[in-house]
């Protein structure tokens, strides 16, 4: 069987990590390396993981996915690797990685969940004030009949 592309492989393998992608289409059908320069990658790769305690296989794509970005250097305009014809980093990045002071999507989504983790807090917090401050002060008349109720969203 001849050489297979990137795209055909992802797409027969159903394999997202990049990382992954790039170590099986450089490995040839007997195991070895197709080059020196595959193979010196791969172990660099692999210790910059080993030094978060993980490993390539372990299937943390966003570790993954920051090692192969490392490891591989910039995107070259206009391709994305692994990704195959007509795939441009601005259509497969959420967020342009030209911007300086960018970390990575995976530390966005990290503080968005971050930060729905704090407003639930808040919420809960808020209910149990509302419900302390009911409990000692109980509604008015004047509230009962119309009045000014000033109640808060739950």
């Amino acid at each position: 069987m001849g050489r297979v592309s990137s795209v055909r492989r992802q797409q027969e393998t159903s394999i997202q990590d990049r990382l992954q992608l790039w170590r099986i289409n450089r490995m040839r059908k007997d195991g070895l390396w197709s080059s020196e320069d595959a193979k010196l990658r791969w172990a660099h790769a692999c210790k910059m993981l080993a030094e978060e305690g993980l490993r390539p296989e372990d299937g943390n794509l966003e570790a993954n996915e920051r090692v192969f970005k490392a490891v591989m250097g910039p995107e070259y305009p206009g391709r994305v690797r692994t990704q195959g014809f007509g795939v441009t980093p601005t259509r497969y990045f959420p967020q342009s990685t030209t911007r300086p002071g960018y970390n990575s999507s995976s530390s966005t989504f990290a503080r968005v969940a971050r930060l729905e983790e704090q407003l639930q807090t808040l919420k809960k917090e808020m209910r149990q004030v509302m419900q302390h401050c009911q409990g000692h002060h109980p509604p008015s008349r004047s509230s009962d009949m119309g009045g000014n109720d000033q109640s808060l969203p739950e």
